[in-house]
């Protein structure tokens, strides 16, 4: 299964751990350069109290169309950058992608549903 979470921060970085450490094609989209660079030079670790970490090397990147078609997008951007998030996105969606939001406020889903097919 292929997803791209858009959103590289903490939260993004977490579920992709989970994601990646269960088998699956994970990959990160984000406007911030270095981040990219950062995530695609040394990876990500997940520290786990009392759990072994999970580490491992997405590939990240400020342009979608070197991420292409995902089976699932995790939108996990602050609120106020979702229509930006999502005006790019649309090199990741294909007829079956499904698009997850785990994001605060409620009106995300609705800036979402104007790119997808509810």
């Amino acid at each position: 299964m292929t997803i791209c979470i858009i959103g590289a921060g903490a939260e993004g970085s977490l579920f992709g751990g989970y994601f990646a450490a269960n088998g699956h094609d994970v990959s990160f989209l984000d406007i911030d350069r270095d981040l990219v660079d950062s995530i695609n030079a040394d990876g990500i670790t997940v520290e786990r109290p009392g759990k072994s970490d999970i580490e491992y090397g997405p590939f990240a990147t400020t342009d979608p169309t070197e991420i292409g078609e995902s089976d699932f997008v995790f939108v996990l951007v602050k609120a106020q950058d979702t229509r930006a998030a999502m005006e790019s996105a649309e090199p990741l969606l294909g007829d079956d992608t499904v698009v997850v939001t785990l994001q605060n406020g409620y009106t995300s889903y609705e800036v979402i549903g104007e790119y997808t097919d509810r």
